[in-house]
């Protein structure tokens, strides 16, 4: 018997063989920014930000960091004028000195940011705030240490491995 993470869990413990999968009810949180409405490009100037920055020079998660930067006293990010949030790939990868383009989990947000919520909280602040919210993703390949497709059916899901991690096999059904 091989237990393993639900590859479509929309949160883990963490990416490592072995952790279990979370079970989130999205129905749950109650979003405070229900009035916002998405700018237009013109609108936009951007500030990219990786979560874990943030929380290493304020403490706690990556998503409730930024959350603190944007509503905090000195509200570093509002002083910007920053119309948009960038946030570098979220979803559940290894943590192994990256910056999320390697993802284990494609659905799944990274645990170490928050999970979902933090991440609901940080987007519910940022429409409060005008400011809009951007992901960066990555569709294209995958991690391999810790994914999950990659050690059940690596030739159903991938197509070779290469430098920047495991390549989709998008001909495969």
């Amino acid at each position: 018997t091989l237990v393993v993470q639900d590859p479509a869990a929309d949160w883990v413990e963490n990416s490592a063989p072995g952790s279990a999968s979370k079970l989130v009810d999205h129905e749950a949180y109650a979003w405070r920014s229900d009035s916002w409405e998405r700018p237009g490009w013109e609108y936009l100037t951007v500030y990219q930000a990786h979560p874990n920055a943030f929380a290493k020079q304020n403490g706690g998660t990556g998503f409730d960091a930024i959350t603190q930067e944007l509503t905090g006293a000195d509200g570093y990010l509002r002083s910007l004028k920053t119309t948009a949030l960038l946030l570098m790939p979220v979803s559940e990868y290894a943590m192994e000195n990256g910056w999320g383009y390697n993802p284990a989990f494609f659905y799944a947000v990274e645990s170490s940011y928050g999970g979902p919520d933090a991440l609901k909280r940080l987007v519910d602040a940022c429409h409060e705030h005008g400011i809009a919210v951007q992901v960066d993703v990555v569709f294209n390949h995958a991690g391999t240490g810790d994914n999950v497709l990659w050690a059940v059916a690596p030739q159903s899901f991938f197509r070779g491995d290469t430098e920047w991690g495991a390549m989709i096999n998008f001909e495969h059904p």
